[in-house]
């Protein structure tokens, strides 16, 4: 879902008149956090035994909610913050596994959730994986808070001048 919200907040930013070069002129305060928690994020996929994958992904979230935190002032980053703190607390909440709807699972039609990460679950939280979007998939309320907040980022960085 993020590639087709960085993809839509492209072409609406092109479409105000935006100039893409603009993005690369936003300043972003402690990246190397944003960096930290992206490889984080990807080590947490490798097979290091559930419990250390958990804890990395959950460690990965709350770093991104820091940086989000502390860019409070870039475009959309309250809303960003929002949604991956939304992920955060849930996440953290589940021993380290985002919940999965088990109803919502069934009614896309794919498979199980296939890795540690995820629950599935007949009793999911609200903030978990509950929201069909065709063609995506299964998201959760952060997931689509965060989607928009990299739409509306991308548009703003594009419109305003720096």
């Amino acid at each position: 879902m993020l590639v087709s919200a960085i993809a839509a907040g492209l072409l609406v930013g092109l479409a105000f008149r935006g100039d893409i070069r603009r993005i690369a002129s936003v300043h972003f305060r402690w990246l190397v956090l944003f960096c930290i928690a992206l490889a984080l994020r990807l080590i947490s996929t490798a097979p290091l035994g559930e419990t250390n994958q958990r804890l990395l992904y959950v460690f990965s979230l709350f770093l991104l909610v820091v940086f989000t935190f502390v860019n409070w002032k870039v475009p959309a980053a309250p809303l960003a913050t929002l949604g991956i703190a939304s992920n955060a607390a849930v996440v953290a909440l589940h021993e380290g596994a985002m919940p999965v709807s088990s109803a919502a699972v069934e009614a896309r039609g794919v498979g199980g959730a296939g890795d540690p990460l995820h629950i599935i679950t007949a009793d999911p939280s609200p903030f978990g994986d509950v929201l069909v979007i065709p063609p995506f998939g299964v998201y959760s309320v952060g997931d689509l808070l965060l989607a928009v907040a990299v739409l509306i980022f991308i548009v703003e960085s594009m419109r305003t001048p720096k």
